[in-house]
This record gives structure tokens, C-alpha cells and sequence, in this order.
């Protein structure tokens, strides 16, 4: 989000018009098996629907190496839409 700097990012910033959408809120710990699991919470769906996104719209997916990206691609599929693409390593650069 542009607060503080990961040491491999060369500099600080925010990508204009970008929503912040981390793969971290999908991710849950069992507190009685502490395994971790995949959680698909309905705020986050409201959250992309709120952000003005439409399921055909092109939206440019990025994170630090690309993992988080491809997370977040696998979520917006699963909810229908159709025009992500991932800019690998993008904050890298």
C-alpha cells in the first residue's frame, strides 16, 4: 500500500487508481488442528463489487513475485470474472 518499503522494492509508492485486495484475507488457521485452510469470505466479494469492477473489465493483478497475484486470479475466477492478467514481479521493478 505504499506505508513502508519490503527491502526488495526498489521504492516507496502506490499505483494510481490500484485496490488494495492482499491473498492474505482468504487464508485461516484451524485453531484446533492449527492447519491452515482457504476461506472465501463474502466481504471481499462486496469489496471488488464496491470498487466498480466489472467481470469483463481488465484488471492488472500484482504483487512482489507473482504468487499473491495468481492467488487473487484464482479468486476473481471463481467469482466469474474474466479479464485478469498478472504482472509477474511487478513491485520488483
Amino acid at each position: 500500500m505504499g506505508i513502508g518499503k519490503f527491502p526488495a522494492v526498489k521504492k516507496y509508492g502506490h499505483i494510481p487508481c490500484s485496490v488494495p485486495l492482499s491473498w492474505e484475507w482468504w487464508i485461516k488457521k484451524d485453531k484446533e488442528t492449527d492447519k491452515l485452510y482457504i476461506d472465501f469470505p463474502e466481504y471481499a466479494k462486496d469489496f471488488l463489487e464496491n470498487q466498480g469492477i466489472d467481470k469483463e473489465d481488465e484488471v492488472i493483478l500484482f504483487c512482489f513475485g507473482g504468487t499473491g497475484a495468481v492467488f487473487i486470479y484464482w479468486v476473481m475466477d471463481v467469482w466469474g470474472y474474466k479479464g485478469m492478467k498478472v504482472y509477474n514481479a511487478s513491485k520488483r521493478e
